[in-house]
């Protein structure tokens, strides 16, 4: 009977992992750690255990808010511009995609309703239509006189 090899996973070592990737480590830096599984058994765990998604979510989420807040530090300290944008444009996007609800571009949806722009334009003709009979009365008495 063939048998797989034992699974390192354990509520302690899960936790070890997502407090690094909140510290803002990859599965790839903690691969490399002594005594943490391979980056490739730790997606596996994040397929199949719930637990580890879950927490491994809130964990990337406080990675990336903390990196958020890091923009003005490396604003104010990196003293090469084109370094420091392209760090903050990264942190920027990787924002906007993962946390698109809170920092993604916000699409309003407008309403219109469309019997209220009508009344609106109607109004408008209405107010051009006697700002025009005024100017022609002007005109007719300037004429007159």
């Amino acid at each position: 009977m063939k048998q797989g090899r034992l699974s390192l996973y354990n509520d302690a070592l899960a936790s070890q992992i997502c407090e690094l990737i909140a510290e803002g480590k990859s599965f790839r830096a903690i691969a490399e750690m002594p005594g943490m599984p391979k980056s490739r058994t730790m997606f596996t765990w994040l397929r199949e255990k719930e637990d580890f998604q879950q927490n491994y979510t809130r964990a990337k989420e406080e990675a990336l808010e903390a990196a958020i807040e890091e923009i003005d530090y490396i604003a104010n300290t990196e003293e090469d511009v084109n370094r420091a944008r392209l760090k903050i444009d990264a942190i920027k996007w990787k924002a906007s995609k993962l946390l698109a609800n809170k920092y993604g571009e916000q699409k309003k949806v407008v309403d219109v309703n469309i019997n209220s722009y009508q009344k609106w334009i109607q109004e408008e003709i209405l107010v051009g239509e006697q700002h025009q009979e005024l100017l022609q009365a002007g005109q007719e008495y300037q004429e007159y006189e």
